[in-house]
Parts: C-alpha cells; sequence; structure tokens
C-alpha cells in the first residue's frame, strides 16, 4: 500500500478516537487507514492483541508528527485511562486475593468472574 489518496484531509487531535482498518504489518507494527481517510502506525510493541488485515477497530491518535506522519495506538492515551483511584499495588494484591479464593480467572485477554 502507498499512499491513501485524502478525499478531504481530516484534522486529528492527539487522543481523538478513530475507527482503524488495519492493513499491511511492517517491521515496526502495522499500518492503518483512519477514518477513511489518512494511514497512520500502531507500534507493535503498544499492540496487546492479535490483529489481522482487514480488521476494523477502535484506536486512539497517539501522536501528529511535524511530518505529517501519524502514531497510533489502542488504549486511550495519558491519564485519561487511569479513574480507578487505586494504586497498582493495590490493584493487583485484590486481584491476587480474588484469584486465590478462586472467584476470578487470570486470562490471557483479561480478567474474569467466575460464575456459580
Amino acid at each position: 500500500m502507498k499512499k491513501f489518496p485524502d478525499k478531504q484531509p481530516e484534522e486529528f487531535q492527539e487522543g481523538q478516537s478513530v475507527e482503524l482498518l488495519i492493513c499491511d504489518p511492517t517491521e515496526i507494527g502495522y499500518k492503518a487507514i483512519i477514518s477513511n481517510s489518512r494511514i497512520g502506525v500502531l507500534y507493535k510493541n503498544e499492540v496487546f492483541q492479535p490483529l489481522r488485515k482487514g480488521q476494523r477497530i477502535t484506536g486512539f491518535i497517539k501522536k501528529v508528527r511535524d511530518d505529517g506522519k501519524i502514531d497510533l495506538c489502542l488504549q486511550k492515551p495519558g491519564y485519561d485511562t487511569i479513574d480507578f483511584g487505586v494504586s497498582k499495588k493495590t490493584f493487583k494484591k485484590a486481584i491476587g486475593a480474588l484469584y486465590k479464593k478462586r472467584l476470578i480467572t487470570i486470562e490471557s485477554n483479561g480478567i474474569r468472574l467466575i460464575e456459580k
């Protein structure tokens, strides 16, 4: 994929939620079409789930670089995602206690409550 034609260039803001269409894998990650208008890059060291070509997924604008290229991420960047209100240590301690009591399972894609 060389270039994606811009019908009308769209201005993106850092942290903006966008629709992504996953394209070709590259050495550094994945190319993705952003909201049917521009191409950006998801870096593989920031992707924590399997992606496949043609997959549509919600992502976020991580950075619009000076050269016009766009860096993407799948998690909302910055401190906006931190609204849980507990420290990492307290969170891990609570998860450990729930796991020990067999109330949850820890899986590769998240933590699940065991239904009784």
